[in-house]
């Protein structure tokens, strides 16, 4: 049922970030790779990689106990690395761009709003563990620049991706 019930949330929440992109006018990213700027581009998602891997290094993440007892079936793996792909195309796809044009701080206001709300969504997922946290603001953060800055969302999805996967033991 845990499964389930992520897998109802990973689709609502994908679903959730198309539609206010769309409806909201700032859905402004793509998944592509320009070739004008590839190098730039490929030096920040090498960065934003190497990032992660830093605050992983300072508070090293901590499986949670049932992925350690549970087959993939009835852990909800999957589901729980999967969920990194909505939750940058609604944070970083659509709230970033959108607070950034709302609050005429763009690229340096945008990330920061959305990594302090990624981080309160990360408290109901993770706990008041204030270690786990400054993962998640500081992932935030930096994924907001690289998204905002690459104008790409592959360059945080992958990323992120690779941190979920990590975190949780692989699939």
């Amino acid at each position: 049922q845990t499964s389930i019930n992520l897998s109802q949330f990973l689709i609502g929440m994908q679903l959730s970030a198309l539609v206010m992109g769309f409806a909201t006018g700032s859905r402004t990213l793509t998944l592509g790779v320009g070739r004008a700027q590839f190098k730039s581009q490929l030096f920040l998602i090498v960065l934003t990689i190497g990032m992660f891997f830093v605050l992983n290094l300072i508070v090293p993440p901590k499986l949670p106990v049932f992925f350690q007892t549970q087959s993939l079936a009835t852990s909800g793996k999957f589901v729980t690395d999967m969920i990194s792909i909505p939750e940058e195309n609604f944070f970083r796809g659509w709230l970033a761009p959108f607070l950034g044009n709302l609050s005429h701080t763009g690229i340096a206001g945008g990330p920061a709003s959305s990594a302090i709300l990624f981080m309160t969504y990360h408290l109901f997922v993770l706990g008041p563990d204030p270690s786990k946290l400054f993962i998640v603001f500081g992932a935030g953060l930096v994924s907001g620049f690289t998204a905002l800055r690459t104008r790409l969302m592959s360059s945080t999805q992958v990323p992120h991706l690779a941190n979920n996967f990590l975190a949780t033991g692989g699939f």
